[in-house]
């Protein structure tokens, strides 16, 4: 009987400290995921405040009378938003077609 006890806490004992293992696990990813979630924003942000600066810099009134004196035949260039959705695994059932309904 006491050997069946002192098994059981055994195993007890190792059942709770791969519970402790597992939680510490958990706590370190999500401060992990934290941290990226942080480090992305940071990203974004330092993106967003080149692409104002490349803007600033850009001056679409100048640019357009520098191609007008170039004589550049330039089109506007709109990417296809039609193209997105369609490759788009969530969105493939709209562009199924209809089965015709069996009598």
């Amino acid at each position: 009987m006491f050997h069946k006890l002192a098994i059981l806490t055994l195993v007890l004992v190792c059942l709770a400290a791969a519970l402790l293992l597992l939680r510490q696990q958990r706590l370190e990813l999500a401060n992990r995921n934290a941290a990226l979630y942080w480090e992305i924003q940071r990203n974004r942000q330092a993106i967003w405040a080149a692409e104002a600066r490349g803007a600033e810099l850009l001056r679409p009134a100048e640019l357009h009378k520098r191609i007008e004196r170039a004589r550049l035949d330039l089109e506007p260039h709109m990417p296809d938003s039609g193209s997105r959705t369609a490759k788009d695994p969530r969105r493939s059932w709209a562009n199924r077609p209809q089965q015709e309904a069996v009598q």
